[in-house]
């Protein structure tokens, strides 16, 4: 197993084929429909989410206000933005901290097992 990823989108479309594609990928899945559960599952699991993808318009609470809360958290905490918006170059956790990425919807899920490796793996191509 490559690890324990958070994937927080409110399409159930998205979400599944997200669950589906990282665990064929080799990857443990927690599964969020929206920030408020994703800072939830993060909470309960932080030592062991490695990534977590987050989209940033949700209902309840955006990507954003859970990446800020996630890095409340584990200020370490990797969090990958994802949006079919262009990403916000301005956003910054609440000690300054920065995302680990944007991944720009749409996306194939081959770029995102390659963004994931790469950010989980750096050197190894």
């Amino acid at each position: 197993m490559n690890g324990t990823i958070l994937v927080a989108d409110d399409e159930t479309v998205v979400r599944s084929m997200l669950v589906v594609a990282l665990e064929a990928a080799g990857y443990r899945v927690l599964a969020a429909s929206d920030g408020q559960e994703a800072v939830d599952l993060y909470r309960d699991h932080a030592d062991e989410i490695m990534v977590s993808l987050l989209d940033l318009t949700m209902p309840r609470m955006g990507g954003d206000e859970a990446f800020r809360e996630i890095v409340r958290i584990r200020p370490q905490a990797q969090v990958l933005l994802s949006s079919g918006f262009t990403a916000s170059e301005t956003l910054r956790g609440p000690g300054g901290e920065r995302p680990a990425g944007f991944v720009q919807k749409p996306y194939r899920v081959s770029e995102l097992v390659s963004t994931l490796s790469q950010l989980l793996h750096p050197g190894i191509q």
